[in-house]
């Protein structure tokens, strides 16, 4: 992987909306803007929030529930944008805060954590197969939270690659990317030989299909900052969040 290493980062790009501005949104926003917010909150952090119950002693079904309890009575509830105060410090830190003290409440006020919301709010065939991932199965509640908020903005940001790749024609140019980048760092594993990739996909020649591989690097950086910026206060704050991203990633 040495020699396919390349540098996070990229031009900057104008900030456009962040956690904060998104709680904004669900406070006072129209009824798209509110929906829209919800959605972005909820695709970021229901798998963090999920790991984090976990390593807090809940069992499965009881994270479930209680994963479920929380995006709908305190997201979609506006309680959440009812306590936002961006002086508190990184959103995260906000987001835990506010779920731990949603679950001494629902204890406290003997709320069974086998309830079922109203309208659950991540489908049940996303939760059904839902576990710790291996590599923080015995970390802190903190530790698998982070570990699965990053493993998660990740996963989006192959996804937006790979989507972008369809539908500029440059599917084979993704193909490069997965067996050279993606594959090995995911399963730990030497990349194919880029001659082998060379005869499998039609590349004319290994220079070629290096360049290609390029090309996709450089928008995994581009959709990566895109997808960073919604998550911190500023554009300086991007470059942090990415070298923070990649070390919790070196966890596993």
């Amino acid at each position: 992987m040495a020699g396919d290493r390349t540098t996070m980062g990229g031009p900057r790009q104008s900030f456009q909306t962040t956690a904060w501005t998104q709680l904004a949104e669900l406070r006072a926003g129209g009824e798209p803007a509110r929906k829209a917010a919800i959605q972005q909150l909820i695709e970021q952090y229901w798998k963090p929030i999920y790991c984090y119950l976990r390593r807090k002693g809940c069992d499965n079904e009881d994270a479930k529930d209680l994963t479920q309890g929380f995006l709908q009575d305190v997201v979609l509830g506006k309680d959440l944008a009812a306590q936002a105060d961006q002086a508190k410090g990184r959103f995260r830190t906000f987001l835990l805060s506010a779920l731990d003290r949603y679950v001494v409440s629902a204890h406290r006020a003997r709320t069974t954590l086998r309830r079922q919301p109203k309208g659950r709010m991540v489908a049940l065939d996303a939760m059904e197969n839902m576990d710790i991932p291996g590599q923080v199965s015995h970390s802190s509640p903190e530790k698998a939270f982070a570990y699965a908020w990053a493993s998660s903005l990740l996963d989006q940001v192959l996804a937006d690659v790979k989507a972008t790749c369809c539908q500029t024609g440059k599917s084979v140019h993704w193909e490069v990317f997965r067996l050279r980048v993606v594959q090995p760092c995911l399963r730990e594993a030497e990349p194919l030989a880029m001659g082998d990739i060379c005869r499998q996909y039609g590349i004319e020649s290994e220079e070629k299909a290096s360049n290609m591989m390029v090309t996709i690097k450089r928008a995994f950086q581009k959709h990566l900052r895109r997808r960073v910026q919604q998550w911190v206060d500023s554009d300086d704050d991007i470059d942090a969040e990415i070298q923070e991203l990649m070390q919790i990633l070196a966890w596993g």
